[in-house]
């Protein structure tokens, strides 16, 4: 929204200075030049979504390969309570 308030500034100021008297001219580029910073920011807001939608896969991915480690190779039966307990902490706050 800043890019956009800033360049309707820069695109207001232009306007006062010019002196044009064809308006119609004007406004036109004016338009113009905020239908192409929409559609930047409209670009810019579909790139984050898809990287983080893209890192949320991957690291669920990789969280669902700890756990099937953690279940099957990095906790047998006969661990101390006290490291079976740090190995099921480590499990439960690694999303967080």
């Amino acid at each position: 929204m800043k890019v956009l308030a800033a360049a309707s500034t820069t695109m207001l100021a232009s306007l006062l200075w010019r002196r044009s008297e064809n308006y119609e001219k004007v406004l036109e580029t004016l338009d113009e030049q905020i239908r192409r910073a929409e559609a930047r920011l409209s670009n810019l807001r579909a790139a984050g979504r898809a990287a983080a939608t893209r890192w949320l896969l991957y690291a669920s991915a990789a969280y669902a390969v700890y756990l099937a480690l953690y279940f099957t190779v990095w906790s047998p039966v006969e661990d101390p309570l006290q490291l079976w307990a740090w190995k099921t902490a480590a499990v439960v706050l690694g999303p967080a």
